[in-house]
């Protein structure tokens, strides 16, 4: 027998802390795709594909021969995400180098933004796979007219930005010189970061975690509410026993923010949950029938981090 428990309950809204985490997500749709191997050769053509980092406004590199400016991503944020697959920075991140969301203030006469290890072009960031001439880079710009940005502080830059005005575009993820995958940009949204809210809010019943055995295999197909704010998310679970005290033993990490995931369970009786994370912050594990928040795991995966249930800008 599967205990499970759906995860998740409303959270009284947050003040703004700061506003020195900013939150980028880029959408758009796969054109096409030549990569072979997985993660991203199970990509098809069609799929939607998302991108999401954050990075900290305060943390920046200026550039000394162009109007630009870089932001290191924080690169337990960043997820490039499809339907069936999400792939992450490469990891261990190439030595001597620092993936830049940049900004582009009058270059000369055009506004901007591009990612990168340098601060002068759009050359990508490395992902977790390789190609066959190093890892495959995520290379993604857009450019606008020379009226679109005030300034190279990201907190004058934030909004909405799709094909209106935009007279440049590029999203590929390049192998060397060759570009195996393209994607159709639709628009970037740039805004400040709340902590993630709940997956799944309980009391709405139509965004409640669902979970069903797939025979081969023995794994289970998770489906969930993914929650605002999160760039991915992650399954806690613990024995049935225990599920009173939330004695967490495990986790399945990165399950992305589809709404989908498969995981492979340990042996016996167990319950688990799925949590809101954006890499350095965790959302809520729900409330029990008392209404009381369930406490958060500690030590039992990787990928924990500290929890936030006042810096929530969302439901």
């Amino acid at each position: 027998m599967l205990g499970w428990i759906a995860c998740a309950a409303l959270l009284g809204s947050g003040t703004v802390r700061a506003g020195l985490l900013v939150e980028v997500t880029v959408t758009g749709t796969v054109e096409f795709n030549s990569i072979g191997p997985p993660p991203l050769g199970s990509v098809e053509v069609g799929d939607s594909a998302s991108l999401h980092f954050i990075v900290d406004s305060s943390n920046f590199v200026n550039s000394g021969m162009f109007p630009t400016r870089g932001y290191p991503i924080l690169a337990s944020t960043f997820s490039m995400d499809f339907p069936a697959v999400s792939i992450g920075l490469a990891s261990p991140f190439p030595p001597g180098q620092t993936p830049y969301f940049v900004l582009r203030n009058n270059d000369p006469a055009v506004d901007g933004f591009f990612l990168s290890t340098n601060l002068s072009s759009s050359t990508g960031v490395p992902l977790d796979q390789m190609g066959s001439s190093g890892p495959l880079l995520d290379d993604f710009s857009v450019t606008y007219g020379g009226s679109e940005l005030s300034s190279l502080d990201i907190l004058d830059a934030l909004g909405t930005y799709d094909f209106t005005g935009l007279t440049v575009f590029n999203w590929t993820v390049d192998d060397g010189e060759q570009q195996p995958m393209g994607i159709l940009f639709e628009q970037m949204v740039v805004a400040l970061s709340g902590a993630p809210g709940a997956s799944s809010p309980q009391d709405q019943a139509a965004t409640q975690m669902r979970a069903s055995w797939i025979a081969a295999g023995g794994r289970i197909q998770v489906s969930y509410t993914p929650a605002c704010s999160a760039s991915s998310h992650t399954i806690y679970y613990g024995p049935l026993q225990d599920v009173a005290s939330y004695r967490y033993t495990g986790a399945r990490c990165g399950i992305g923010v589809s709404g989908t995931a498969l995981f492979v369970p340990p042996p016996g009786n167990l319950f688990f949950l799925v949590v809101g994370t954006d890499g350095t912050r965790e959302g809520s594990y729900g409330r029990d029938s008392s209404g009381v928040e369930r406490p958060e795991s500690v030590g039992a995966a990787t990928c924990d981090v500290p929890q936030d249930l006042d810096g929530v800008l969302c439901r």
